[in-house]
């Protein structure tokens, strides 16, 4: 029981220490070589997780003193050949019985050197120029240096006891075995060191019976070697894999054992048994193979990337440190420019060189730099380096250069081919009659057309310019049927469509607008292309050719009217004309019958000389064009010249007006808006009910760019099922109860067409009419 509870002391005052050393400072002896010394080392120890206790040396009889007096828990020593200060010092600590971990520090040209070090049981070695991981690596070696002396104090704990330790060593989280004789029979073995056996029963079967497999009798040998010479054999994060997994688990199936096989001594210092301790190293292993792994994926980074380092000494005129970017750049090994410090800039293009003048000027004024310049490579190959620079002073004076250079010789290259490709591309979008506007998937503009600049130049909005939202091109009231177009084309659409716009100064213009999307290789949505074309002469002359079809249609339709009255009004009085003539060639003349005949030619003359004015009067109104006569009306003042001219039959019947007028002035054809007025003010008189006196309501107002007139009035009523067809056909009456020859609504629909107008008739026998017109509102210039 006291060895049980001596072992679980023991333990935990291992643990505690292994804590406690995290958080006590940590006694660091520091042997910089004044050569090379340039503070980096000092920069990296500047760390939040190294609580530190540092004593800095560049003497090797001072750092001899310290190691005596500062007792330190760690050296970290600058070394470059065997015969250096930190060297020399490693080789002393090497030989003490209890060494203090040391770690060297050196340039990549003592690359053998370190790795001679390494071998030689150094804790690290690492580059100047990579110390990242130097705080890592203190703590790695101060952890193993833990770990070594838990073993060692453990192992001292049982030999000190001598004795078995049974059931009260299976909890320890650690595989414990006793082997005993020349044939090493497993006296005791706990169950972690069961489990690493794969075996279910091993005690007291002698060792070749536990491991039968080939790749295990080197276990045998070992023991054999230490059970005959009592020398105590270490074997370090030994692989072991676990079908089954640690005490079932299932993630526990590969583990790193530290194994040791301790010969213990009878009485007569004769071997006796041998005792197998193993500590799980897996999590320690696991963590040290991570941070390898990525310090190699690091380096590989830096290999792959065409950079360089350099730390230059400018008050000596020489490196302190090149990386070995730079010789890949350069072509020049590290020698080369070791031996010729002005070699950086000789490789520098001629006509280049002011830019390495202009950046030593900046930084003797205390300015980082970063430029671009051409350099000759050393195969004569031209390449494309950027610097960037900084400065570092000491009492004013400039004492060292830290910079990064980098090949961009590829970038160049991509660069100025984009460039020609982006001039191509512009000069053929300038010379299409269509404007372009390139966006990315934001719909900020990237690119576009000098007659995109132009057409927003001209509907008075801003030059469109990269970055820039494309709907800020557009009025404000689109914007939603817009984000609508635009979500069509993210789903695979290409949307076309015209619209008409009013541009400054009230020019109208017409644009065929097409949206299509632009994808990259998975189908993702990188941007789009706007395409406007001006379309304004095209629409003119498709406009025009509609309004010669529709004058045409028009005009037929006249001449159908004009063919009727001659075939009808005209033939009617022609024929009696032709019939009483021969009827008084045929009879003769005498005085009962002459005044009758007389008579009747009369009338039939007269009326063919009325159907005559008649179609003169048409005819004549038609010839005159509209556009060249309009005036500004006032539609008040000729309702009133009107009223004022039928004032007799107004009086009369006790016509009534009432009016709502929004729009009391146009700008039109005085004569045919004065005839329109006219004839629909005397229909709603003659066609008057005679249940009620009459009354008209006149109403303007206007919608967009047209004049509504409208004419409502309480009259007769027409019926519509029977005579709508052929309401406003020439000489077509519908009640003979009133004068009149059927010529007012032909006119009125023929001189409302004239104008560009439109009339739609809504009426019902007994109810009243209502004539609807809509006339385009002309603009006087």
């Amino acid at each position: 029981m006291a060895l049980f509870f001596l072992l679980k002391w023991a333990e935990l005052c291992l643990y505690s220490s292994g804590t406690s050393a995290m958080k006590q400072s940590l006694r660091i002896l520091l042997l910089e070589d004044p050569e090379y010394d340039q503070g980096e080392i000092l920069s990296a120890l500047d760390c939040p997780a190294l609580n530190l206790n540092l004593f800095r040396s560049n003497e090797l009889n001072d750092c001899l003193a310290a190691l005596r007096d500062f007792s330190p828990d760690l050296v970290l020593a600058s070394f470059s050949k065997p015969e250096s200060a930190g060297y020399q010092v490693f080789l002393l600590l090497k030989n003490l019985p209890d060494p203090t971990v040391f770690i060297g520090i050196t340039s990549i040209e003592f690359e053998q050197e370190s790795i001679k070090l390494l071998e030689d049981g150094a804790a690290d070695c690492l580059f100047r120029d990579r110390l990242t991981r130097l705080p890592f690596a203190i703590r790695r070696a101060m952890e193993t240096k833990r770990l070594q002396k838990q073993e060692k104090n453990a192992l001292n704990s049982i030999l000190k006891k001598g004795q078995r330790i049974g059931q009260l060593l299976q909890n320890v989280p650690s595989a414990v075995a006793l082997l005993t004789g020349p044939d090493h029979v497993v006296q005791f073995a706990n169950s972690f060191y069961q489990q690493l056996t794969g075996k279910e029963e091993i005690v007291n079967k002698p060792l070749r019976e536990v491991y039968t497999g080939p790749e295990h009798q080197f276990i045998i040998q070992v023991a054999d070697q230490a059970y005959k010479n009592g020398e105590t054999f270490i074997d370090k994060e030994v692989f072991i894999e676990l079908e089954q997994g640690l005490n079932g688990d299932p993630l526990l199936t590969s583990l790193y054992i530290n194994f040791t096989m301790q010969p213990l001594l009878d009485g007569r210092g004769a071997v006796e048994s041998l005792l197998i301790f193993g500590i799980d190293v897996t999590e320690q292993v696991l963590a040290r193979k991570e941070t390898e792994r990525v310090y190699q994926e690091i380096d590989k980074l830096f290999d792959a990337v065409n950079e360089g380092f350099f730390l230059r000494d400018i008050r000596k005129d020489k490196y302190i440190q090149l990386s070995v970017g730079c010789p890949k750049i350069y072509g020049y090994t590290i020698a080369e420019f070791e031996q010729n410090s002005n070699l950086w800039y000789e490789v520098i293009l001629e006509e280049d060189r002011y830019i390495a003048h202009r950046d030593s000027d900046l930084l003797l004024k205390g300015e980082q730099v970063k430029s671009q310049y051409r350099i000759l490579h050393k195969d004569k190959g031209l390449r494309w380096i950027e610097v960037k620079a900084v400065p570092t002073f000491l009492d004013g004076e400039l004492i060292t250069v830290d910079g990064v250079v980098s090949d961009i010789t590829s970038l160049k290259i991509a660069d100025e081919t984009l460039k020609k490709s982006e001039a191509n591309l512009q000069t053929l979008l300038d010379h299409t009659d269509a404007a372009y506007i390139l966006t990315d998937h934001q719909l900020k503009i990237v690119s576009y057309s000098q007659k995109a600049s132009d057409i927003a130049e001209f509907r008075g909005f801003p030059k469109p310019f990269e970055g820039t939202h494309v709907f800020n091109y557009f009025v404000e009231q689109k914007r939603s049927k817009l984000e609508k177009i635009v979500e069509e084309v993210r789903s695979g659409k290409t949307v076309f469509y015209e619209i008409k716009v009013t541009e400054k100064n009230d020019v109208e213009k017409w644009y065929a607008m097409k949206w299509i999307g632009i994808n990259d290789a998975a189908q993702n949505n990188w941007g789009f292309i706007l395409s406007i074309r001006d379309i304004t002469r095209r629409k003119k002359l498709a406009d025009q050719q509609n309004q010669i079809t529709s004058e045409l249609i028009r005009r037929n339709k006249d001449l159908e009217q004009f063919t009727y009255v001659v075939s009808h009004n005209l033939r009617a009085p022609v024929a009696n004309i032709i019939g009483l003539s021969e009827l008084m060639h045929s009879m003769g003349l005498d005085k009962s019958g002459s005044p009758e005949l007389l008579e009747g030619l009369r009338t039939s003359v007269r009326n063919l000389d009325t159907v005559i004015k008649d179609l003169n009067y048409i005819l004549q109104s038609k010839k005159d064009a509209p556009e060249s006569i309009k005036e500004p009306v006032d539609l008040r003042i000729l309702v009133e010249e009107i009223k004022q001219s039928i004032s007799h039959l107004v009086k009369k019947e006790q016509m009534t007006f009432e009016y709502d007028m929004e729009v009391s002035e146009t700008y039109t054809v005085r004569g045919y808006i004065h005839s329109i007025f006219y004839n629909l003010i005397l229909n709603s008189l003659k066609y008057r009910s005679p249940n009620h006196p009459p009354c008209l309501m006149i109403k303007t107002y206007q919608t967009g760019k047209l004049l509504n007139l409208i004419f409502k009035d309480n009259g007769k009523g027409i019926d519509m099922d029977k005579y709508g067809n052929q309401l406003f056909g020439l000489y077509k009456r519908f009640d003979t109860d009133v004068e009149g020859k059927g010529m007012g609504l032909f006119m009125v629909k023929t001189q409302i067409e004239d104008l560009g107008g439109s009339i739609q008739v809504q009426s019902e026998p007994e109810k009243g009419t209502t004539f609807h017109i809509v006339l385009p509102i002309n603009i006087p210039g």
